[in-house]
């Protein structure tokens, strides 16, 4: 896998969590193909459930086949991981 990447984090199956020189987070593969394309602030697992963040607003993702499919896009203020449960805050609703 060519090294062009400021972090690098083994997630599962042969797939990375990488930050690229643009300070983007994205996944890729073991060969260094970009499964997932650097356009999030932070991505952080937690259990099959990965908290997405643009900017000042939050989501939540899984990954499945190698993608990632958005269950809350990335347009609400908090979210709050208790278990295997989310909640979350947007601007006008808890």
């Amino acid at each position: 896998m060519p090294f062009n990447y400021n972090y690098l984090d083994f997630y599962k199956d042969s797939l990375y969590i990488a930050k690229d020189k643009y300070n983007k987070y994205g996944f890729i593969s073991l060969s260094g193909k970009i499964k997932v394309p650097f356009e999030y602030d932070l991505l952080v697992i937690h259990g099959k459930l990965i908290l997405t963040n643009n900017g000042d607003k939050y989501g939540v993702s899984k990954i499945t086949n190698d993608s990632m499919i958005e269950i809350l896009k990335c347009e609400n203020d908090l979210i709050y991981f208790e278990n295997s449960s989310a909640t979350y805050k947007n601007t006008k609703r808890w």
